[in-house]
């Protein structure tokens, strides 16, 4: 193998590694925000959000350089008729980090918006209720301060 497709592997085997990294940062992530989803802390949910946006970012990153060392290598492989075994196993290991962090987020993200649609209604039914009182005062047609200041 020449010492240009080694570096090329070495590097390759390097990005692999990093973007599974990052991925098992996400999933850790992913179940402290299935934590918090399950207690309701929603501004922490949001927090949590945040830093799993930058971890999937530095992932994309990573990954425009890993496609372009991923093509030389299919090439390789195809053209020399065998694969090497540690690019196939950080393969393995970023797949498996992909499909890990993927399920949960998926599960995270359907249990966020059953909570989105419940506060929802919650809040449309507490705005229901304050017409509700906004009318009644005004069908009584009674002076808030009079109920309060009228001696009996």
């Amino acid at each position: 193998m020449s010492e240009f497709a080694r570096k090329n592997e070495e590097r390759l085997i390097i990005l692999l590694t990093q973007e599974a990294e990052l991925l098992g940062k996400f999933f850790e992530e992913s179940l402290a925000q299935e934590e918090l989803l399950r207690e309701d802390k929603a501004e922490e949910f949001i927090k949590s959000l945040e830093r799993g946006g930058k971890l999937i970012e530095k992932v994309n990153e990573l990954h425009q350089e890993t496609h372009l060392l991923m093509q030389s290598y299919v090439s390789f492989s195809e053209t020399e008729n065998r694969k090497i075994d540690a690019v196939e196993t950080a393969k393995d290991k970023l797949r498996d980090a992909m499909q890990k962090a993927s399920e949960l987020n998926e599960k995270n993200t359907a249990v966020a918006l059953e909570k989105q649609k419940e506060f929802s209604q919650k809040i449309s039914k507490v705005n229901q209720n304050r017409k509700s009182i906004g009318l009644y005062a005004q069908v009584s047609g009674t002076n808030r301060s009079e109920l309060f200041d009228k001696k009996t």
